[in-house]
């Protein structure tokens, strides 16, 4: 006789509640509802990979499954826990649905699936996402949070709302509708109630009609002239950004600076991108950029072209105005022959054919320039804005 023969057909015994597995080790990083790793991946395009060999999350945490059991070797390939993975999908947000085929095509290469934020301007009416490799087999759904912060309920008002849009035959599309305020949220996907992946969406304030204002676009080297912010929003933090150039930038006030140009500028290399922006604790949105021509001399620099035709004596002229290195543009407009050649457009009895002859077709365009400049101007600094 024994325990087991003595027991035979009694049933399964009862045992303790299971108590919520509300923390797990993720390496040197200790996980939680409240904190959760979602991915350890390599952006390489390879499968995510754990941050140490100390611990793959798989299994039940908190009494739900959790983590990808299927590509970790406890399930078997072909079962539902494998082809509800989460790792086999991922989330997009740029991408076009063919509703005749019933496929969602994303818009992303496979480096770029993995970037997690969104930044979008306040007054966003929605944002589009999908998930990509579905299965008829899994559940889709969507939720949104503060960012960090995944307590239920949520504040529709404070959040946004996501809303499910429809089901292709290889992926789930939902709507955003983020709030009217500023902030960041976190968009999670659940398969099967598992959360796997997250996008964080943040919204910065709108530019609205901000721009930047300046006295003039040709400044003389070594110069200084004063930035505006232009239609400024209220409450919106602004900030200056030298991108490209040389020279010195120094914020003011919040809707000043000034701009300092160098002393040179051989063959126009210094001419300075300048960027108004506006700033968050989250993240910047550019709301307007200029280029300013720093330059030197005074010969002349070039001609702008207005327009061609067939004129006086059926033949093709072009027409333009001469500028000089300071930027300056004669008012008055010069002619003469398209190219230097002069090429017949008519004969002399009949009707002028006018501007859009097909003789003339290869005249300079209207608002194209010919740079005139020699070697010795170029590397003098001649660098009028007609040439920029």
């Amino acid at each position: 006789m024994s325990w087991i023969n003595d027991n035979k057909g009694k049933g399964m015994w009862k045992s303790g509640a299971q108590g919520a597995k509300t923390e797990y080790n993720e390496g040197d990083q200790i996980s939680s509802l409240k904190d959760p790793v979602w991915q350890a991946k390599t952006y390489t395009g390879v499968k995510s990979i754990p941050i140490t060999d100390t611990h793959m999350p798989c299994g039940y945490w908190d009494k739900w499954m959790v983590g990808n059991c299927g590509n970790s070797g406890y399930q078997p390939e072909g079962s539902e826990a494998y082809s509800c993975a989460c790792d086999d999908n991922y989330i997009v947000y740029r991408f076009t649905i063919d509703k005749e085929a019933q496929t969602v095509d994303p818009l992303y290469d496979e480096i770029a699936k993995y970037i997690e934020e969104i930044v979008i301007s306040k007054g966003t009416p929605s944002v589009e996402l999908a998930i990509l490799n579905t299965s008829s087999d899994c559940t889709y759904t969507w939720a949104v949070y503060p960012m960090g912060d995944y307590t239920d309920p949520v504040v529709v008002e404070e959040v946004g709302e996501i809303v499910a849009d429809g089901i292709m035959e290889n992926g789930a599309s939902a709507v955003y509708y983020p709030p009217l305020r500023v902030g960041a949220f976190d968009i999670i996907t659940r398969i099967n109630g598992v959360p796997c992946w997250k996008r964080t969406v943040i919204i910065v304030p709108a530019c609205e009609n901000s721009a930047i204002g300046y006295g003039i676009t040709t400044m003389p080297l070594g110069t200084m002239q004063t930035l505006t912010v232009t239609s400024p929003v209220e409450g919106a933090v602004y900030a200056w950004d030298l991108l490209a150039g040389l020279g010195t930038l120094h914020k003011v006030s919040d809707y000043e600076a000034t701009y300092e140009a160098p002393e040179t500028n051989p063959y126009c290399e210094s001419n300075p991108v300048i960027a108004l922006k506006i700033v968050s604790d989250f993240a910047e949105i550019t709301c307007d950029t200029i280029t300013i021509a720093l330059t030197a001399g005074s010969g002349l620099a070039g001609f702008l072209y207005s327009s061609y035709a067939c004129y006086g004596g059926y033949r093709c002229y072009e027409f333009y105005y001469p500028f000089y290195c300071d930027g300056y543009q004669n008012p008055i407009q010069f002619s003469g022959p398209c190219n230097d050649i002069w090429t017949d457009c008519g004969i002399y009895d009949e009707i002028p054919p006018g501007y859009d002859h097909e003789k003339c077709t290869s005249c300079p365009s209207p608002g194209s320039v010919k740079d005139l400049r020699s070697e010795e101007q170029k590397s003098a600094g001649c660098c009028p804005e007609q040439l920029l």
